[in-house]
């Protein structure tokens, strides 16, 4: 799976385009059980550093459109 698919899962999940990043930890680990919480705040890190994702006002913001992944 590739990490702009794996950006994509809890934004289209819930229909948004803006989420809190403990929302975004909860999405990939809990519901999903794809990474451990500290994973899935690491992914978080790669990601914006790859420009998927983007900081806004303490919240994620996808930096592409998840639905058309």
């Amino acid at each position: 799976m590739s990490l702009e698919v794996t950006v994509a899962v809890p934004f289209r999940q819930r229909g948004k385009q803006r989420m809190g990043e403990g929302e975004f930890v909860v999405a990939l680990s809990l519901d999903r059980d794809w990474f451990s919480p500290d994973q899935a705040k690491r992914l978080i890190d790669v990601a914006a550093g790859r420009g998927l994702l983007d900081r806004e006002d303490g919240d994620l913001v996808a930096g592409f459109d998840p639905s058309r992944v």
